[in-house]
Order: C-alpha cells, then structure tokens, then sequence
C-alpha cells in the first residue's frame, strides 16, 4: 500500500481503539472498490503489507481470487470461457488455491486504485464507518440498475 494509503488508516483509526478495524480491513475495502471500477494503479510507490491474509479473509480466499479472476477477464474484454478463466487461474493463482506472486501485485494495484477512488471522494475521512459507508456507496454505485433498459 502506499504511503498516502497507510496514512489515511492511521488517521482515520487513531481515536478508534475501541473498533477493530484492521490494517487488512482497510486494504479489503480498498481493493473492493478498485476491483467494482476495475481501476488499478501500478506506477505508485507501493510499501511492504503482509502477503497473507488474515485469519478472517483466509476463509473467503476462494472468492477474492474468483473476484480477481472475473475482473481481470473483464478488464482485458475477453469472453467468460472456460479456457480464458483456466487461463486468467493459472497465472494468478498457485496450487494450494493461494494467489502467485503476480496474483499478489494485481491485487495490490487493484487496492491502490481503490484507494485513489475513496480519497477522491473524500480527503477528510474522520473514522472507519465513515470510511466503509463511503466504500459500500463507490461499490454499490455499479450496481444500480440502468433505467433505460
């Protein structure tokens, strides 16, 4: 994550103590919203974050990566075929249904245009509820049905 990310977090969770919210709480949102825009951000200076999910996203791996996947399939505009999504699995995934280290970076790209996307939204985000309802609303701005149809 960024610096600016890693700031925002601290800022945002410093008169908090009381809520967990989590450093990966706050990079789950983010890619979230990256991956509902299909907005990455490569060229940023990213910092180290950990490589491993905690214990209560390891649970939902299986659904990041399939999240990851379909939108990488998207974003590239290929078909939903079986052989573009075997395709899309083996380059970001490993055997034990973990995501490889290019999996790892898409993902972090993926969180850093998140990122971008809430903090345009709003630089002066006081807490984490602030934060997650301002997410939940970039997120279900792309699900609106379309009048028109």
């Amino acid at each position: 994550m960024s610096k600016e990310a890693k700031a925002l977090y601290k800022s945002i969770t410093r008169d908090w103590e009381h809520v967990p919210f989590t450093m990966w709480d706050f990079y789950y949102f983010c890619f979230s919203v990256g991956l509902s825009k299909k907005r990455l951000i490569s060229e940023s200076k990213l910092t180290g974050f950990s490589h491993t999910m905690e214990i209560q996203y390891f649970v939902f791996r299986s659904e990041i990566v399939a999240a990851l996947v379909s939108t990488e399939i998207e974003r590239k505009g290929l078909s939903l075929s079986r052989e573009n999504i075997l395709s899309e699995f083996k380059v970001l995934t490993e055997p034990a249904q973990s995501l490889s280290l290019r999996g790892q970076e898409l993902l972090n790209y993926y969180a850093e245009g998140g990122f971008d996307i809430i903090f345009g939204e709003s630089q002066d985000i006081q807490n984490p509820v602030e934060f997650m309802l301002i997410c939940e609303r970039i997120v279900e701005e792309e699900n609106v049905p379309d009048e028109r149809l």
